[in-house]
Protein backbone atom coordinates (compact mmCIF):
# COMPACT_ATOMS: atom_id res chain seq x y z
CA UNK A 1 0.00 0.00 0.00
CA UNK A 2 1.68 2.97 -1.06
CA UNK A 3 -0.34 5.66 0.54
CA UNK A 4 -1.24 5.71 4.08
CA UNK A 5 -5.00 7.06 5.28
CA UNK A 6 -6.26 8.68 8.07
CA UNK A 7 -8.69 7.01 10.74
CA UNK A 8 -12.50 8.78 9.85
CA UNK A 9 -15.01 8.86 12.39
CA UNK A 10 -17.48 6.13 11.74
CA UNK A 11 -20.44 8.04 9.97
CA UNK A 12 -17.77 9.68 7.47
CA UNK A 13 -16.14 6.24 6.93
CA UNK A 14 -19.85 4.67 6.31
CA UNK A 15 -20.13 7.10 3.65
CA UNK A 16 -16.57 6.73 2.27
CA UNK A 17 -17.60 2.91 1.77
CA UNK A 18 -20.51 3.55 0.16
CA UNK A 19 -19.31 5.95 -2.49
CA UNK A 20 -16.56 3.75 -3.11
CA UNK A 21 -18.89 0.54 -3.60
CA UNK A 22 -20.98 2.54 -5.70
CA UNK A 23 -18.20 3.57 -7.93
CA UNK A 24 -17.66 -0.06 -8.75
CA UNK A 25 -14.07 0.61 -6.34
CA UNK A 26 -13.36 -2.87 -4.95
CA UNK A 27 -12.32 -2.59 -1.49
CA UNK A 28 -9.63 -5.80 -0.88
CA UNK A 29 -9.40 -6.85 2.46
CA UNK A 30 -7.49 -10.19 1.57
CA UNK A 31 -4.24 -8.60 1.59
CA UNK A 32 -1.11 -10.54 2.47
CA UNK A 33 1.68 -9.64 3.93
CA UNK A 34 5.60 -11.35 3.89
CA UNK A 35 8.43 -11.04 5.67
CA UNK A 36 11.60 -10.86 3.18
CA UNK A 37 15.42 -11.68 4.11
CA UNK A 38 17.85 -11.05 1.19
CA UNK A 39 21.48 -13.14 2.06
CA UNK A 40 24.24 -11.67 0.39
CA UNK A 41 26.55 -14.94 -0.33
CA UNK A 42 29.25 -12.89 -2.00
CA UNK A 43 32.77 -10.79 -1.06
CA UNK A 44 31.03 -7.87 -2.53
CA UNK A 45 28.58 -4.94 -0.98
CA UNK A 46 24.93 -4.46 -2.59
CA UNK A 47 23.57 -1.44 -3.12
CA UNK A 48 20.52 -0.14 -1.22
CA UNK A 49 18.02 -2.34 -2.62
CA UNK A 50 14.14 -1.21 -4.12
CA UNK A 51 11.53 -3.98 -4.08
CA UNK A 52 7.91 -3.64 -5.06
CA UNK A 53 5.12 -6.14 -5.03
CA UNK A 54 3.15 -5.74 -8.45
CA UNK A 55 0.70 -7.08 -11.05
CA UNK A 56 2.35 -9.51 -13.44
CA UNK A 57 1.83 -7.03 -16.50
CA UNK A 58 4.92 -4.72 -14.71
CA UNK A 59 8.53 -6.46 -15.04
CA UNK A 60 11.72 -4.71 -13.58
CA UNK A 61 13.90 -6.50 -15.92
CA UNK A 62 13.73 -9.13 -18.47
CA UNK A 63 16.62 -10.88 -19.49
CA UNK A 64 17.51 -10.71 -22.85
CA UNK A 65 15.84 -7.03 -22.62
CA UNK A 66 17.24 -3.70 -22.31
CA UNK A 67 18.02 -2.10 -19.41
CA UNK A 68 15.60 0.81 -18.87
CA UNK A 69 17.24 4.15 -17.31
CA UNK A 70 16.22 3.16 -14.14
CA UNK A 71 17.33 0.12 -14.04
CA UNK A 72 20.98 1.52 -15.49
CA UNK A 73 21.11 3.46 -12.69
CA UNK A 74 20.83 0.80 -10.26
CA UNK A 75 23.18 -1.34 -12.26
CA UNK A 76 26.00 1.27 -13.18
CA UNK A 77 25.75 3.94 -9.81
CA UNK A 78 23.48 1.95 -7.04
CA UNK A 79 21.47 4.72 -7.16
CA UNK A 80 17.47 3.03 -6.52
CA UNK A 81 15.77 6.28 -5.95
CA UNK A 82 15.02 6.67 -9.81
CA UNK A 83 13.28 3.06 -9.54
CA UNK A 84 11.40 3.95 -6.62
CA UNK A 85 10.32 6.52 -7.66
CA UNK A 86 8.83 5.18 -10.93
CA UNK A 87 7.10 2.20 -8.87
CA UNK A 88 5.50 4.86 -6.46
CA UNK A 89 3.57 6.04 -9.26
CA UNK A 90 2.91 3.22 -11.20
CA UNK A 91 -0.48 1.98 -10.78
CA UNK A 92 -0.11 -1.82 -11.08
CA UNK A 93 2.43 -1.40 -7.83
CA UNK A 94 0.65 -2.02 -4.14
CA UNK A 95 3.79 -1.39 -2.16
CA UNK A 96 7.36 -0.34 -3.06
CA UNK A 97 10.34 -0.53 -0.17
CA UNK A 98 13.29 1.66 -0.29
CA UNK A 99 15.81 -0.32 2.11
CA UNK A 100 17.64 2.76 1.90
CA UNK A 101 21.46 1.06 2.89
CA UNK A 102 23.52 -0.68 1.22
CA UNK A 103 23.79 -4.89 2.30
CA UNK A 104 27.33 -5.63 2.86
CA UNK A 105 29.34 -8.93 2.34
CA UNK A 106 28.11 -11.96 3.66
CA UNK A 107 25.34 -9.91 5.45
CA UNK A 108 21.83 -10.68 5.58
CA UNK A 109 19.18 -8.05 5.94
CA UNK A 110 14.95 -8.46 6.22
CA UNK A 111 11.95 -5.98 5.12
CA UNK A 112 8.40 -6.69 5.66
CA UNK A 113 6.25 -6.46 2.39
CA UNK A 114 2.15 -6.50 1.61
CA UNK A 115 0.55 -7.77 -2.04
CA UNK A 116 -3.38 -8.25 -3.28
CA UNK A 117 -3.90 -11.15 -4.38
CA UNK A 118 -2.52 -12.52 -8.12
CA UNK A 119 1.16 -10.19 -7.08
CA UNK A 120 4.44 -10.66 -7.75
CA UNK A 121 7.65 -9.98 -6.15
CA UNK A 122 10.18 -8.30 -7.80
CA UNK A 123 13.48 -6.07 -6.64
CA UNK A 124 16.89 -5.21 -7.80
CA UNK A 125 20.73 -3.97 -6.11
CA UNK A 126 23.46 -3.49 -7.95
CA UNK A 127 26.96 -5.83 -7.43
CA UNK A 128 28.71 -2.73 -6.45
CA UNK A 129 32.53 -3.80 -7.32
CA UNK A 130 31.35 -4.16 -11.08
CA UNK A 131 30.65 -1.52 -13.84
CA UNK A 132 27.00 -2.40 -14.42
CA UNK A 133 26.39 -5.72 -12.47
CA UNK A 134 23.38 -6.32 -10.63
CA UNK A 135 21.50 -9.42 -8.94
CA UNK A 136 17.42 -9.11 -8.65
CA UNK A 137 13.86 -10.78 -8.80
CA UNK A 138 11.69 -10.71 -11.78
CA UNK A 139 8.00 -11.11 -10.92
CA UNK A 140 9.31 -13.69 -8.81
CA UNK A 141 5.74 -15.89 -7.07
CA UNK A 142 4.77 -15.19 -3.99
CA UNK A 143 4.16 -18.17 -1.22
CA UNK A 144 0.67 -18.44 -0.60
CA UNK A 145 1.22 -20.33 2.71
CA UNK A 146 4.28 -20.98 4.46
CA UNK A 147 8.15 -19.77 3.01
CA UNK A 148 9.81 -19.75 -0.19
CA UNK A 149 13.77 -20.18 -1.12
CA UNK A 150 14.55 -18.21 -4.49
CA UNK A 151 18.48 -18.32 -5.05
CA UNK A 152 18.99 -15.22 -7.56
CA UNK A 153 21.67 -14.96 -10.00
CA UNK A 154 24.01 -12.07 -10.94
CA UNK A 155 23.35 -10.00 -13.96
CA UNK A 156 24.83 -7.76 -16.63
CA UNK A 157 22.74 -4.37 -17.33
CA UNK A 158 24.59 -4.37 -20.77
CA UNK A 159 24.68 -0.20 -20.47
CA UNK A 160 28.61 -0.69 -19.33
CA UNK A 161 31.78 -2.05 -20.61
CA UNK A 162 32.90 -4.33 -18.36
CA UNK A 163 36.66 -2.53 -17.91
CA UNK A 164 36.63 -3.61 -13.75
CA UNK A 165 39.21 0.00 -13.41
CA UNK A 166 38.86 1.98 -10.65
CA UNK A 167 37.58 5.33 -11.93
CA UNK A 168 34.86 3.34 -14.19
CA UNK A 169 33.35 1.09 -10.74
CA UNK A 170 31.02 3.38 -8.23
CA UNK A 171 33.23 4.78 -5.43
CA UNK A 172 31.49 2.94 -2.43
CA UNK A 173 33.29 -0.23 -3.59
CA UNK A 174 36.18 1.15 -1.78
CA UNK A 175 34.08 2.24 0.90
CA UNK A 176 32.79 -0.61 1.81
CA UNK A 177 35.10 -3.45 1.27
CA UNK A 178 38.16 -3.40 3.11
CA UNK A 179 40.50 -2.84 -0.26
CA UNK A 180 40.83 0.64 -1.00
CA UNK A 181 41.07 1.51 -5.16
CA UNK A 182 43.54 3.60 -6.52
CA UNK A 183 40.78 5.68 -8.56
CA UNK A 184 38.56 6.26 -5.77
CA UNK A 185 37.14 8.92 -4.93
CA UNK A 186 36.60 9.94 -8.47
CA UNK A 187 32.17 9.87 -9.14
CA UNK A 188 32.34 7.11 -11.57
CA UNK A 189 32.98 8.45 -14.84
CA UNK A 190 30.11 6.03 -16.40
CA UNK A 191 29.77 7.89 -19.93
CA UNK A 192 33.11 7.34 -20.31
CA UNK A 193 32.60 3.54 -20.88
CA UNK A 194 29.29 3.07 -22.01
CA UNK A 195 28.42 0.27 -24.08
CA UNK A 196 27.42 1.63 -27.65
CA UNK A 197 24.72 0.42 -28.73
CA UNK A 198 23.60 -0.98 -25.06
CA UNK A 199 23.13 -5.03 -25.03
CA UNK A 200 20.62 -7.28 -23.70
CA UNK A 201 20.64 -7.96 -19.77
CA UNK A 202 22.48 -11.27 -19.62
CA UNK A 203 23.77 -13.59 -16.79
CA UNK A 204 27.24 -12.10 -15.65
CA UNK A 205 30.53 -13.12 -16.51
CA UNK A 206 31.83 -12.44 -13.03
CA UNK A 207 34.81 -10.87 -12.24
CA UNK A 208 37.57 -11.40 -15.10
CA UNK A 209 40.47 -10.13 -12.96
CA UNK A 210 41.80 -7.80 -15.27
CA UNK A 211 41.65 -4.06 -14.98
CA UNK A 212 42.05 -3.32 -10.66
CA UNK A 213 39.87 -6.35 -9.98
CA UNK A 214 40.81 -9.54 -8.94
CA UNK A 215 38.57 -12.58 -8.38
CA UNK A 216 39.85 -13.44 -4.84
CA UNK A 217 38.55 -10.00 -3.56
CA UNK A 218 35.99 -9.15 -5.64
CA UNK A 219 34.41 -12.46 -7.53
CA UNK A 220 31.65 -14.49 -6.37
CA UNK A 221 30.42 -18.12 -6.80
CA UNK A 222 26.61 -18.30 -8.21
CA UNK A 223 24.25 -17.97 -7.04
CA UNK A 224 24.81 -13.75 -5.74
CA UNK A 225 22.06 -13.85 -3.04
CA UNK A 226 19.50 -16.06 -1.03
CA UNK A 227 16.14 -15.12 -1.30
CA UNK A 228 13.78 -16.17 1.74
CA UNK A 229 10.15 -15.18 1.25
CA UNK A 230 7.59 -15.82 4.49
CA UNK A 231 4.23 -15.29 4.79
CA UNK A 232 2.98 -13.80 7.88
CA UNK A 233 -0.03 -12.79 9.77
CA UNK A 234 -0.72 -11.10 12.84
CA UNK A 235 -4.06 -13.52 13.87
CA UNK A 236 -2.42 -16.58 12.04
CA UNK A 237 -3.41 -20.02 13.98
CA UNK A 238 -2.07 -22.33 10.98
CA UNK A 239 1.10 -22.47 9.89
CA UNK A 240 3.75 -24.52 7.81
CA UNK A 241 6.86 -24.77 6.94
CA UNK A 242 9.03 -26.73 4.27
CA UNK A 243 12.26 -28.64 5.03
CA UNK A 244 14.93 -28.56 2.82
CA UNK A 245 19.08 -28.85 3.00
CA UNK A 246 18.82 -25.05 1.07
CA UNK A 247 17.38 -23.69 4.42
CA UNK A 248 20.52 -24.40 6.37
CA UNK A 249 22.95 -21.89 7.12
CA UNK A 250 25.09 -22.81 5.63
CA UNK A 251 23.40 -24.93 3.05
CA UNK A 252 23.51 -29.03 2.55
CA UNK A 253 23.62 -29.39 -0.83
CA UNK A 254 25.33 -32.97 -0.84
CA UNK A 255 22.14 -34.85 -0.21
CA UNK A 256 18.51 -34.15 -1.14
CA UNK A 257 15.91 -34.94 1.95
CA UNK A 258 12.42 -33.23 2.21
CA UNK A 259 10.62 -32.36 5.10
CA UNK A 260 6.94 -30.61 6.38
CA UNK A 261 5.46 -29.78 8.71
CA UNK A 262 2.18 -27.91 9.37
CA UNK A 263 1.27 -26.30 12.67
CA UNK A 264 -2.35 -25.07 14.46
CA UNK A 265 -2.87 -22.94 17.20
CA UNK A 266 -6.25 -23.95 18.97
CA UNK A 267 -9.15 -21.36 20.19
CA UNK A 268 -7.91 -19.96 23.34
CA UNK A 269 -4.91 -19.96 22.21
CA UNK A 270 -2.58 -22.15 24.91
CA UNK A 271 -1.64 -25.08 22.85
CA UNK A 272 -0.16 -25.72 19.46
CA UNK A 273 -0.79 -29.13 17.86
CA UNK A 274 1.59 -30.20 15.40
CA UNK A 275 2.81 -32.84 12.73
CA UNK A 276 6.12 -33.20 11.26
CA UNK A 277 6.75 -35.72 8.24
CA UNK A 278 10.49 -36.07 6.34
CA UNK A 279 12.02 -38.06 3.96
CA UNK A 280 15.53 -39.37 2.56
CA UNK A 281 17.41 -38.49 5.99
CA UNK A 282 20.06 -41.88 5.35
CA UNK A 283 21.80 -41.86 8.37
CA UNK A 284 18.93 -41.08 11.14
CA UNK A 285 17.33 -38.29 12.98
CA UNK A 286 19.34 -37.14 15.96
CA UNK A 287 16.30 -34.59 16.40
CA UNK A 288 13.42 -32.05 15.32
CA UNK A 289 13.24 -28.88 17.02
CA UNK A 290 11.87 -25.70 16.63
CA UNK A 291 14.31 -23.14 17.00
CA UNK A 292 14.43 -18.97 16.89
CA UNK A 293 16.08 -16.71 14.09
CA UNK A 294 15.48 -15.54 11.02
CA UNK A 295 16.60 -17.21 7.46
CA UNK A 296 20.01 -15.95 7.73
CA UNK A 297 20.77 -17.12 11.21
CA UNK A 298 21.16 -20.19 13.55
CA UNK A 299 19.02 -19.52 16.40
CA UNK A 300 18.81 -20.88 19.56
CA UNK A 301 16.10 -24.30 20.25
CA UNK A 302 12.97 -22.90 21.53
CA UNK A 303 10.77 -26.19 21.45
CA UNK A 304 11.94 -29.87 20.86
CA UNK A 305 9.31 -31.64 18.39
CA UNK A 306 11.18 -35.51 17.79
CA UNK A 307 13.81 -36.85 19.58
CA UNK A 308 14.56 -40.83 18.87
CA UNK A 309 14.19 -43.13 21.56
CA UNK A 310 17.16 -45.42 20.42
CA UNK A 311 20.14 -45.21 18.23
CA UNK A 312 18.18 -47.12 14.98
CA UNK A 313 18.59 -45.73 11.27
CA UNK A 314 14.95 -44.97 9.82
CA UNK A 315 15.16 -42.67 6.92
CA UNK A 316 12.11 -41.87 7.55
CA UNK A 317 10.37 -39.17 10.23
CA UNK A 318 6.64 -38.93 10.69
CA UNK A 319 5.84 -37.82 13.98
CA UNK A 320 3.32 -35.30 15.82
CA UNK A 321 2.47 -33.94 19.46
CA UNK A 322 1.48 -31.32 21.51
CA UNK A 323 2.98 -27.88 22.36
CA UNK A 324 2.07 -26.05 25.61
CA UNK A 325 3.95 -23.14 27.61
CA UNK A 326 5.72 -25.78 29.78
CA UNK A 327 7.07 -27.43 26.78
CA UNK A 328 8.90 -24.11 25.15
CA UNK A 329 13.03 -23.74 26.61
CA UNK A 330 15.89 -21.34 25.79
CA UNK A 331 14.74 -17.59 25.13
CA UNK A 332 11.02 -18.13 24.75
CA UNK A 333 11.10 -20.48 28.19
CA UNK A 334 7.47 -20.52 29.58
CA UNK A 335 6.67 -17.16 26.97
CA UNK A 336 3.72 -19.06 25.01
CA UNK A 337 2.73 -15.20 23.75
CA UNK A 338 5.64 -14.38 22.46
CA UNK A 339 6.14 -18.04 21.08
CA UNK A 340 2.75 -17.33 19.01
CA UNK A 341 3.82 -13.64 18.07
CA UNK A 342 7.19 -15.06 16.89
CA UNK A 343 5.26 -17.85 15.16
CA UNK A 344 3.17 -15.22 13.03
CA UNK A 345 5.61 -12.85 12.20
CA UNK A 346 7.85 -15.78 10.78
CA UNK A 347 11.08 -15.98 13.00
CA UNK A 348 10.62 -19.11 14.13
CA UNK A 349 12.02 -21.90 12.31
CA UNK A 350 12.34 -26.18 11.97
CA UNK A 351 15.01 -27.82 11.94
CA UNK A 352 15.47 -31.56 11.19
CA UNK A 353 19.60 -32.88 12.87
CA UNK A 354 20.45 -35.96 11.36
CA UNK A 355 23.83 -38.50 12.17
CA UNK A 356 26.03 -37.08 8.86
CA UNK A 357 24.57 -33.67 9.83
CA UNK A 358 24.30 -32.80 13.64
CA UNK A 359 23.81 -29.47 13.22
CA UNK A 360 21.22 -29.71 10.90
CA UNK A 361 20.44 -31.51 7.33
CA UNK A 362 17.16 -29.85 6.44
CA UNK A 363 15.32 -26.73 7.57
CA UNK A 364 12.50 -24.32 6.87
CA UNK A 365 11.31 -21.26 7.92
CA UNK A 366 7.62 -21.69 9.58
CA UNK A 367 4.79 -19.53 7.59
CA UNK A 368 1.19 -18.74 7.97
CA UNK A 369 -1.01 -20.59 6.37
Amino acid sequence: MKHKYTTYPNIAMLFVLLVLCDSGFAIDDRMAHYRVTIDNLTGQPLSPLVAATHQGDLSMFNVRGHASAELEAIAEEGNQLPMFDLLSNARQVTEVIDIGAPLAPKQATTFRISARPGNRLSLATMVICTNDGFTGLNRARLPKRGAKIIWASGYDAGTEDNTELSEDIADPCSALVPLSLSGDPNGNENDAVDTRPPAQIQHHPNIKGIGDMNVGDHGWKEPVAKITITRVADDATKFLARLSGDGEVPPVLATDPWGQAGLTLNDDISEITYRLRALGIESGVIRASIHQGLPADNGPVVAILFEPASSAVDERLNTSGRLTRSDLVGPLAGDFEGFVDALRAGELYINVQSNAYPLGEMRGQVGAK
